[in-house]
């Protein structure tokens, strides 16, 4: 169970975020065109570029979503539970507990597997219960310590006395890693987002030494060096004091 109308929900949603393109890109893709069946009459059917088995294998859309959102430390932060008495233990286990909107520098889910046709499979129950959340407003934004935007979000139903909400999803996901999870899932198979595209959303980020690249990408020594000369000799990014950012194009 949960507090039914929680302080989060209280915030205004910041003008920024809103008049984002991005934001819209979020809302059209989970929302009005949700991919998840019977969710949506207008439902898009991006997921089905990845048939017929988009979360098998080495080069599936699981596996290129997980290489799009998470860094390697994001391991095991993304968790689908069989039932609402097991998300409870769960979201404990996550720091998903009442005051989970407090650290949201740690991109981090938990919610109960969807059992309809389609969308069992855990990306997909991720997509139901985000579209839920954004469907009956129970979602607000936070910003983490590198200011980037973060969208924080329940999904259950209001108890029959009306007094508590039935927790069946709770999650903390970076703005940019739902955009980054519709390119993907756009593209195709064989054109997943790739290392440049990360390297230049963690730049942008804020996250602009190649320490600490390399620990949020969980990317090699020769990948690094692969990728940022070429990102540099195409005029996109550029060192200076051991800091790397993005070329303003000037």
């Amino acid at each position: 169970m949960a507090i039914l109308r929680t302080s989060w929900l209280n915030e205004p949603l910041p003008q920024q975020v809103l008049e984002d393109s991005n934001w819209m890109r979020i809302v059209h893709f989970f929302l009005i065109e949700s991919p998840c069946p019977g969710q949506s009459n207008r439902k898009n059917n991006e997921i089905d570029k990845w048939a017929p088995a988009p979360w098998v294998g080495i080069r599936s859309l699981k596996t290129s979503l997980n290489q799009a959102i998470f860094s390697r430390r994001d391991v095991d932060v993304m968790l689908a539970v069989r039932s609402k008495k097991e998300l409870e233990g769960t979201c404990k286990k996550l720091n998903l507990d009442e005051y989970f909107y407090e650290n949201v520098d740690d991109q981090r889910m938990a919610f109960v597997k969807v059992n309809s046709k389609g969308n069992t499979s855990k990306y997909m129950s991720l997509f139901y219960h985000i579209r839920n959340a954004l469907a009956h407003g129970r979602f607000a934004f936070k910003t983490d310590t590198l200011e980037r935007f973060v969208f924080i979000f329940e999904d259950g139903t209001v108890t029959s006395d009306g007094k508590e909400f039935d927790l069946t999803a709770r999650g903390v996901i970076r703005l940019n890693s739902l955009v980054l999870a519709i390119n993907t899932i756009q593209k195709g198979p064989g054109k997943t987002v790739d290392i440049e595209e990360k390297i230049l959303s963690a730049i942008s980020d804020g996250i602009n030494t190649k320490r600490k690249i390399k620990n949020e990408l969980g990317i090699t020594d020769e990948d690094w060096r692969t990728y940022s000369l070429v990102l540099k000799k195409e005029g996109k990014i550029e060192c200076n004091k051991q800091k790397w950012s993005i070329c303003s194009g000037d």
